[in-house]
């Protein structure tokens, strides 16, 4: 059984609660401060409140990027639990492979969200699933699900790959290793497409026959093991 970390459910509550009393003491700090420092508050109030909105605005903007399963819990209920189902669907089935594969799921990556991680010394995938429940189809160069367009979803997979790949060079001696992206449907058990632009699309019934025999490429054990140890450490708390 692969070793797993990171429980989506728990740490969207959690995140929300460190979120939102940040936020909420950033907003009041900044709003005093502001006050304190005015010789004429009252007047200039319509500009600190303006000041203090914009602020407010970022950090929500930033808290969405780096939460946005707890965000949905709070604001769309039907959509969370959805979600929540397929996400429990793909650890469960990544959970299946063997103790050679290190399995990191939803963290916040140099302000990327990472659905999953899988890390072995026969390769690195990068998995993200297709939000949506619609049939899979190319227009004008990009990926939809029926009408849904997956543009974000698709850039933000190889971002994610390229960026890791930088970090592994800096930290483990020029080492080479850039990591496979892969786009898996919860609720397709295959998937009649099995490539686009580069990405490796799966059903959940094949994913891990895509992660363990379809795509392998080696990769040392203790280097492996090494940025396993490190994404856990630095970015899961």
């Amino acid at each position: 059984m692969a070793y797993v970390e990171g429980h989506p459910e728990e740490k969207a509550v959690k995140n929300m609660i460190k979120h939102g009393g940040f936020i909420t003491i950033i907003t009041l700090t900044l709003l005093g401060m502001l006050i304190v420092g005015s010789n004429d508050w009252m007047g200039e109030l319509y500009r600190n409140l303006a000041v203090v909105g914009v602020v407010l605005f970022v950090s929500i903007i930033v808290s969405l990027k780096l939460n946005p399963l707890g965000w949905k819990r709070v604001f769309k209920k039907a959509e969370y639990e959805r979600l929540l189902r397929n996400e429990k669907l793909v650890i469960n089935e990544l959970s299946k492979l063997d103790d050679n594969y290190f399995v990191i799921n939803d963290f916040s990556f140099e302000l990327f969200h990472v659905e999953h991680l899988v890390v072995s010394d026969k390769g690195m995938f990068v998995v993200a699933k297709n939000p949506y429940a619609g049939e899979l189809n190319v227009a004008n160069g990009a990926l939809y699900s029926d009408d849904q367009s997956l543009e974000s979803v698709t850039s933000s997979l190889w971002r994610v790959c390229h960026l890791i790949n930088i970090i592994i060079r800096k930290g483990f001696n020029n080492l080479e290793i850039m990591p496979k992206p892969v786009l898996v449907l919860p609720n397709e058990s295959k998937s009649s497409m099995k490539d686009f632009e580069g990405i490796a699309v799966t059903g959940i019934d094949e994913l891990n026959g895509l992660i363990t025999s379809r795509i392998r490429f080696n990769i040392d054990r203790e280097h492996a093991e090494g940025f396993a140890v490190f994404i856990k450490q630095r970015y899961l708390h």
